[in-house]
């Protein structure tokens, strides 16, 4: 582990795997250097983590649960069961060892959003849940609230339990919490198709949610009929007031701005099947482009100031989560997520996504000639087992000096 000590924060890839298997890397947070494509840790395997979260020093990685509370993918959830959060963390601070644990605490929502603030404390989801048909999947309900929570001195156990600083209650479930320019903001994407803004001193509104246009969208079988809550993205741009959330069936995007409160629906192009996984590139190069995850191909486009999308550069992947052999009909069946996720690296320089190539569940994409020269670099493999399950992916995009 010596020479991992010595990875730069700008080389880090964070991800989450949902194959229910006990081998290394599945059903874990897994930490990558995006150099080499060498893993350089993962978790336990702890079921199941979804949606993710990282200290801006990424000595710490969090997740919610993207459909169960189980110990093991070989037990039943237990009854009246508890979401906890996944954890890795480093040792003494050094990315030369980690350890692994569960953090407890209220009802954490299943496939709901969480964020660290820059104080470090967390902002995560909770929420009811009801047991689906197989009572394997819990189904997020009402009532929703968004916690204010600090971490455990030691979370290297499976019953370490957060400190809740302040809790709101919310209308729908969040999805995703973006940081604003101003520090004590954070913006709130809800599932129910609005964004609002909180104060996270005070948890409360410091401006009305705004709706905007939703997503296009089946239901998903696994979340009992809901809206594909598992394929629910958003990205802010680095201005910190537009929002943008998108529209799966529909090629296009909602681009909320919450300083003036209007939202408009931005097309892309016409032939994209599919528009899920959305990253505003807030590195020092080829910053301000958008990454658009659209199930078989990355699309990059740039924003332009009359609030219309320009595309850049394509390349086709490996569709990831089953869609080669389920089409779309995946996000109607799938109980894993966040699916189709695309990231930024640290500097913009490439496009990590995710996909279904051999063992591998994530695709490194070399961007150049600002966007218009797409190429395939390399291959990141959280789990080596059969069946690739890919769901979030972080990186220190917008955290680095230039």
């Amino acid at each position: 582990m010596g020479a991992q000590t010595e990875v730069q924060l700008e080389d880090l890839v964070v991800v989450t795997e949902d194959l229910a298997m006990d081998s290394a890397g599945c059903d874990a947070i897994s930490v990558f250097n995006i150099v080499d494509g060498s893993r350089i840790q993962s978790s336990d395997t702890l079921v199941s983590p979804g949606r993710l979260a990282v200290r801006d020093d990424a000595s710490v990685m969090i997740s919610t649960l993207s459909n169960s509370c189980a110990v093991s993918f070989r037990e039943p959830n237990p009854p009246d069961c508890t979401p906890a959060l996944i954890a890795l963390t480093a040792v003494d601070g050094s990315r030369g060892g980690f350890s692994t644990g569960r953090i407890r605490g209220n009802k954490f929502g299943t496939m709901g959003g969480i964020a660290f603030l820059r104080d470090s404390t967390l902002l995560v989801a909770e929420a009811g849940y009801d047991l689906n048909d197989g009572a394997s999947i819990l189904v997020p309900r009402s009532p929703y609230f968004v916690a204010r929570i600090t971490l455990p001195a030691a979370i290297a156990n499976r019953d370490a339990l957060a400190l809740q600083l302040g809790r709101m209650a919310i209308a729908s479930l969040p999805i995703e919490f973006l940081r604003t320019a101003d520090s004590r903001f954070t913006a709130i994407v809800q599932s129910n198709g609005s964004v609002g803004v909180i104060d996270t001193s005070t948890m409360k509104w410091a401006e009305p949610p705004i709706p905007y246009p939703t997503a296009v969208s089946g239901y998903s079988r696994p979340y009992g009929g809901k809206a594909a809550i598992g394929a629910m993205h958003a990205t802010i741009m680095a201005d910190g007031r537009r929002i943008i959330v998108n529209r799966m069936l529909s090629p296009s995007i909602a681009m909320i701005d919450v300083a003036t409160r209007k939202s408009v629906v931005v097309p892309l192009s016409s032939d994209l099947r599919f528009v899920d996984g959305v990253s505003i590139n807030a590195g020092p190069i080829n910053s301000g482009l958008l990454a658009v995850h659209a199930m078989d191909l990355v699309v990059v486009y740039r924003l332009m100031a009359d609030s219309t999308a320009s595309e850049v550069g394509r390349i086709a992947i490996d569709p990831p989560s089953n869609a080669a052999k389920q089409g779309l009909s995946v996000v109607e069946s799938a109980a894993a997520g966040p699916l189709f996720s695309v990231a930024w690296s640290s500097r913009g320089t490439h496009i990590i996504a995710a996909t279904d190539h051999d063992d591998a569940e994530f695709v490194v994409i070399d961007v150049r000639d600002d966007g218009r020269d797409l190429e395939i670099e390399r291959y990141l493999t959280a789990c080596t087992e059969n069946g690739n399950l890919p769901n979030d992916i972080w990186t220190a995009n917008g955290l680095l000096t230039p």
